[in-house]
């Protein structure tokens, strides 16, 4: 059976796809806060569409799945556990007195007297010279060493390889070591290009036929829920009906769907059949297999491969009605 039309309410999928391709970069964040496990979206299509965020999120991962769209982290922020502001820097430490007075510098070692310093220590305008002994140092190798990078405390005189890291929270001036700050992870899901054109000419073929169907007469029912015979309430693309004719149009979309199978007619047959539908239309550029071409020829379902422009014809309209 098409997991497009059973992994989730074809009319949600519907309408986050239509919200995503209205950005102007074809973007949605994620915005996960690991620490409390918050999840904000940016565009919030959980409030544009009245829908529970986790429930948007489930739809776009099932996006993803059919490769619709990529999902990536992007960028990783770190927020004060105190008053939440994301102003922290990280600041360095000596580890023996915990001054924030240090700096980075290549150590000299001056080989007759023994001193040992950063070499900003002993520049002078005529070169190096020794603060100590005050003599001149000429030669490297011969009257001094110079060695690898290293830290200098100017409060208690430590030299040390590394230093003690937290970070500075500069709204409420608290310090943390890393693991006590909070963590957010913001993921962007970002359209693919192969399938964009054929979703958005579906969408829009969609609702031309809408238009053109209450032009002529019918009372339409656009992505929403309809109640079969049975009591059962489906979630459809586009119901039409005209009493007058006594007529009724059932028009399910595929956007997603490389292939339909043979129990996804079976799937479509049961629902018009329910709805009492006269007339079964799929709307997609998806193909048929085999099986399912046969078997939607016997039931009289109708596929109709979506104009490029969108617009119906009007050879369209005239077999639909």
């Amino acid at each position: 059976m098409s997991s497009e039309h059973t992994k989730v309410p074809h009319t949600e999928l519907i309408s986050v796809i239509k919200n995503v391709l209205a950005q102007e970069d074809q973007v949605v964040r994620l915005i996960f806060q690991k620490n409390t496990g918050e999840k904000f979206l940016y565009p919030p299509l959980d409030k544009m569409l009245y829908l529970n965020v986790e429930k948007v999120i489930e739809i776009l991962d099932y996006i993803v799945q059919t490769g619709f769209m990529d999902k990536k982290a992007v960028e990783t922020l770190r927020f004060c556990p105190v008053c939440f502001s994301y102003e922290i820097i990280p600041t360095e430490h000596c580890p023996n007195c915990s001054s924030t007075n240090i700096s980075r510098g290549r150590v000299i070692e001056h080989f007759s007297c023994g001193y040992r310093n950063l070499e900003t220590v002993f520049l002078l305008n005529t070169g190096l010279e020794c603060p100590r002994c005050h003599k001149q140092l000429l030669i490297e190798g011969k009257d001094y060493s110079r060695g690898k990078l290293m830290y200098k405390c100017h409060a208690c005189g430590n030299l040390f390889d590394t230093p003690i890291i937290d970070y500075h929270c500069q709204k409420c001036g608290e310090y943390f070591p890393i693991d006590e700050l909070g963590e957010t992870i913001v993921f962007h899901y970002e359209v693919k290009n192969g399938k964009l054109e054929g979703i958005k000419s579906t969408l829009r073929m969609l609702e031309s036929i809408d238009a053109n169907l209450r032009e002529n007469g019918y009372s339409t029912k656009y992505c929403t829920q309809v109640t079969g015979s049975s009591g059962v309430a489906y979630d459809v693309d586009l119901w039409a009906t005209n009493a007058e004719k006594r007529d009724s149009i059932l028009i399910e979309t595929y956007l997603l769907e490389d292939t339909i199978s043979v129990d996804e007619i079976l799937r479509l047959q049961a629902l018009g059949y329910d709805l009492g539908a006269k007339k079964i239309v799929i709307l997609t550029y998806s193909k048929l297999d085999q099986k399912a071409e046969y078997l939607a020829n016997y039931y009289g379902i109708k596929r109709i491969v979506p104009e490029k422009t969108g617009e119906v014809t009007k050879e369209i309209m005239v077999e639909l009605i």
